[in-house]
């Protein structure tokens, strides 16, 4: 234990931004000296004091080995899994007969190492390799109090503010303009006046308060007055995104900005097909707090200008609204917001219909598990029938993306100078909810929780994107503001704010950034989640 706490040393001293694993082996009951209550207390004490303080970003998994001695006892081993879930960790007990088998361990561990648990502590540095003309960026941190900074009235020093040169600052809306060419900045996005109506200007925090895969975050502001001594916040509280690297090529600094305009376009065409659905569904129910909650995605905006602070750099900040209550449904790599770790690791192994024979297991490798009703057909590996699912799904042709040495951020920004590229994912008619389902009524004694929601909207993309040449999409990696109710000319409706969606796809000619995991991703999604109320209304295949 204490050679554990001395490597969870080194993450506090990174900054602590990375997932973390720790695997205790044990063959059963403790062989230290002392009595066996005492020795007993002191484990459970340290484990408890090993995992405080990281939350659900340290996994604990407890392995036991499987008849290393003639007496086992496994009772102080499942003590420390409880222990460590006491202290906020997401922890894990494998039972040793799931240890039995010449591949079992190797399978385990295998699993173990793909499944990622995330929460809003656990932003993860990017994995891939960086092309050689990315460097990483080095970036200062900084844990700043949100409700502080929408107090502050002028900015300080720790606000570098932009405005008031003759270049000034822009604010460009996040939507390809066809035929508009910016030889400046070689980005397609129209300039639009900013937010507030007596900005002039911007003010950005210098340190981040965040990393993501591909991102840094900061807290950003516009501001009133920005040329002079003591410049004025107006507008809320926003945050700013840029690459985590040093990009010096414009094609890539565009197509970093693009593909995150194409993913919010395509997630947005999902979500107005999944709002459909849901307020046919929620017709009848008067009550906006007991209706079944739509979604909807943050707008955003590019804020571009001359860095003088960083040589005349050009930097483009994608920016959005700032979410005071915070969440996370899903990612790319097969977790689900209230699966139990242990359950989600079964599930990547045995599928989500229980554990698999010892055939399989003997043979040491796992088949993948489709989603259900599904098959191994065409291009896109999984093709679902629309009789199968109770749906008219309708395919359309695709543009043919390109392929080559480029990077997607480089491909995308160069074709972005001939004009926006076409969307890849088109909401097909998805005409009717299932009857079989539809006619169960919202207060009808069923139990919906709102939880419910993102996980059914990333099960609808799949089966609502159908492509025969691509295969269908996943949009996953759902994060944003649990739902309030926000008012319309209808009086109100109770409403998800969604933002940095990841879309998987098993084509790799689709840019979709470095959190596509295509096919994988995909199976990933499915063998965690299970098919939930929402999902049923829908109409969705699913045990």
């Amino acid at each position: 234990m204490r050679q554990a706490a001395e490597v969870l040393k080194k993450d506090k001293a990174l900054g602590g931004s990375y997932p973390l694993t720790v695997i205790f082996f044990s063959d059963g009951r403790p062989s230290d000296v002392g009595k066996p209550g005492m020795v007993r207390n002191r484990i459970l004490a340290a484990v408890r004091e090993l995992c405080k303080g990281y939350g659900n970003r340290l996994s604990f998994i407890v392995l036991p080995m499987v008849g290393l001695t003639g007496v086992q006892d496994f009772s102080v081993l499942k003590e420390m899994k409880e222990a460590a879930k006491s202290a906020g960790c997401e922890a894990d007990y494998i039972p040793p007969e799931d240890l039995r088998g010449m591949f079992a361990l190797t399978s385990w561990m295998t699993a173990i190492c793909a499944q990622s648990v995330f929460s809003r502590a656990s932003m993860v540095v990017l994995g891939s390799q960086l092309p050689q003309d990315l460097i990483k960026r080095h970036v200062q941190r900084e844990r700043e109090d949100a409700e502080r900074l929408r107090g502050q009235t002028h900015p300080d020093e720790a606000w570098q503010v932009v405005g008031g040169d003759k270049a000034g600052p822009q604010r460009r809306s996040l939507t390809f303009a066809q035929g508009y060419s910016d030889r400046e900045w070689r980005i397609p996005f129209l300039p639009v006046p900013f937010l507030h109506e007596e900005a002039d200007g911007f003010a950005v925090r210098r340190a981040a308060f965040g990393i993501g895969r591909e991102r840094v975050v900061f807290f950003f502001r516009e501001v009133k007055g920005a040329a002079s001594e003591n410049p004025t916040f107006v507008g809320d509280l926003m945050v700013a995104k840029e690459s985590k690297c040093v990009i010096s090529d414009e094609n890539r600094k565009t197509g970093f900005h693009g593909i995150y305009c194409k993913l919010l376009t395509d997630a947005r065409r999902i979500a107005k097909k999944f709002n459909e659905h849901i307020r046919r569904i929620n017709i009848g129910t008067s009550n906006v707090s007991l209706r079944i909650p739509t979604v909807n995605f943050l707008d955003a905006s590019v804020y571009t200008f001359v860095d003088d602070e960083r040589g005349g750099e050009r930097r483009g900040l994608l920016v959005e609204p700032f979410l005071s209550s915070w969440d996370k449904w899903n990612n790319n790599d097969g977790w689900v917001k209230g699966v139990e770790m242990g359950v989600a690791l079964r599930r990547r192994m045995f599928g989500p219909e229980g554990r698999e024979g010892n055939e399989k297991k003997a043979q040491g490798r796992f088949k993948p598990n489709l989603p259900f009703g599904c098959s191994e057909k065409g291009p896109g590996g999984i093709v679902v029938s629309s009789s199968e699912m109770g749906m008219q799904l309708d395919p359309i042709v695709e543009e043919e993306e390109g392929g080559g040495e480029e990077s997607e951020d480089e491909q995308i920004g160069d074709r972005m100078q001939k004009g926006p590229p076409r969307s890849d994912v088109f909401c097909s008619s998805f005409n009717s909810v299932s009857s079989s389902s539809s006619s169960l009524s919202l207060e009808g004694g069923r139990k919906v929780e709102h939880d419910d929601v993102p996980q059914a909207l990333s099960h609808f993309s799949h089966f609502v994107t159908a492509n025969n040449r691509t295969g269908r999409k996943l949009l996953i990696d759902l994060q944003g503001a649990p739902p309030t109710v926000k008012e319309n000319e209808k009086g109100g409706e109770l409403s998800f704010d969604l933002t940095d969606p990841a879309i998987c796809c098993a084509d790799p000619q689709q840019k979709l950034g470095c959190t596509n995991k295509g096919q994988t991703g995909i199976d990933a999604f499915f063998k965690t989640h299970q098919r939930n109320q929402v999902c049923k209304l829908l109409g969705l295949p699913g045990k």
